[in-house]
């Protein structure tokens, strides 16, 4: 089992990176919101998982303990492949994702693409009350700053399709109207705004 790899980015793709460790270059997929942090020639360290199949062998990679957590356990929900785990993971923020497992909230996991509503609910299902104190302390570590909110909301719209200035505007309406609104809130409420028009 490969558990990490630390070497140079030689290569940045649209779901995955290259990262040469002794003269060896490893194709490793891992979450967008990471992806957007590295560049090439940047030394980095990623905590790994090897998933071999019959025809592939495909690595996994996450620049937090945290991630990896939450992708092992969204892979255990029968159903949830490696990469319907990963596109849960590149479209939700971490305490988003997070805080919607833990309080049942199916709708919001159903509005990323390819997670239809039976895939949802089943996730959901399973994985309550088996979130480690760790990923939960991600949401109850106290309510986000308002910038904080409002910038990871915005991130997970934009990822589901949405554009800035679809959502912007909503995002800013609700902000002022509940400013102890957290981004899962901040979601929850905007995406049903724009199911309604």
């Amino acid at each position: 089992m490969i558990a990490s790899l630390q070497g140079e980015v030689a290569e940045l793709r649209e779901s995955s990176l290259v990262v040469v460790c002794g003269g060896v270059g490893y194709e490793v997929w891992i979450p967008k919101s990471s992806l957007a942090r590295l560049s090439v020639g940047q030394e980095v360290r990623l905590l790994t998982r090897l998933l071999v199949r019959e025809d592939a062998w495909t690595l996994y990679g996450f620049l937090q303990p945290e991630l990896l957590s939450l992708f092992d356990l969204l892979t255990s929900v029968s159903g949830v492949g490696a990469r319907t785990a990963l596109n849960l993971l590149s479209t939700l923020p971490l305490p988003v994702l997070v805080g919607a497992l833990a309080q049942g909230d199916s709708a919001l996991l159903s509005s990323v693409p390819g997670i239809g509503r039976r895939l949802a609910e089943r996730t959901v299902l399973e994985l309550q009350g088996r979130l480690p104190g760790a990923l939960l302390a991600e949401t109850q570590s106290g309510p986000p700053g308002e910038n904080q909110a409002v910038t990871d909301a915005l991130a997970a719209l934009l990822s589901l399709g949405f554009s800035d200035a679809q959502v912007r505007p909503l995002l800013r309406e609700e902000q002022v109207s509940g400013p102890e609104l957290d981004a899962e809130a901040l979601i929850r409420r905007v995406l049903g705004r724009l199911r309604r028009r």
